[in-house]
């Protein structure tokens, strides 16, 4: 099943550079098609993590979790960066295992004393501060645009783990609000490994 979905990835992204090169819509050069099906070879890969997360969501009737869990991760991840996989099945058992932990720490951790979360935000601040922005090899960050990152990424996380104490305290459905703070602890450690990784 493994070598089916990368030979799968391959194949839809040899199938789209055939398109682009039959109607010359790229230079004819190997740089240039390298770059183009690595970056379609992404996107087929990041479509794949948003089904099995969605499909997983559907299975253990948790639908409203994938949501919010995709929207911070997807979102967030574009300023903080954070760990990238080596292989696009890396990336997808990273991407599931990220989104279990989640629904697990939704689950059991809801009962945590408020002081608990107000730790988290600040800790999350210490972590974007020093850490943020995470440099991708294939993405890299002009360095005039890196305090911006930073900045961005430390007031964005803080609000919106803002938001997930909101609701876990004066609404109907703590377990949302929880699920938001356990999406951006994820994203936290995600920052970490990779800050690790790096020595």
């Amino acid at each position: 099943m493994i070598q089916e979905m990368i030979k799968m990835i391959d194949f839809l992204s040899s199938l789209a550079m055939n398109y682009l090169n039959k109607y010359n819509l790229i230079e004819q050069s190997k740089d240039e098609y390298d770059h183009y099906k690595y970056g379609i070879e992404i996107t087929i890969s990041s479509l794949i993590n948003l089904l099995l997360v969605f499909s997983i969501g559907i299975m253990i009737n948790r639908i409203m979790y994938s949501l919010i869990f995709l929207t911070i991760f997807i979102s967030l991840r574009q300023i903080t960066g954070g760990f990238h996989a080596k292989t696009y099945l890396r990336c997808n058992i990273t991407m599931c295992c990220s989104f279990a932990i989640v629904v697990l720490g939704t689950t059991i951790l809801q009962s945590l004393p408020l002081f608990i979360f107000i730790i988290h935000i600040l800790l999350s601040i210490l972590i974007e501060y020093k850490l943020c922005p995470v440099e991708n090899i294939n993405k890299p960050i002009e360095p005039k645009c890196i305090p911006k990152f930073k900045i961005a990424s430390i007031i964005i996380s803080s609000f919106i783990s803002s938001i997930g104490l909101i609701i876990m305290n004066s609404t109907d459905y703590p377990e949302y609000g929880m699920c938001i703070i356990m999406t951006i602890i994820i994203i936290n450690i995600l920052v970490i490994v990779s800050q690790i990784e790096k020595g």
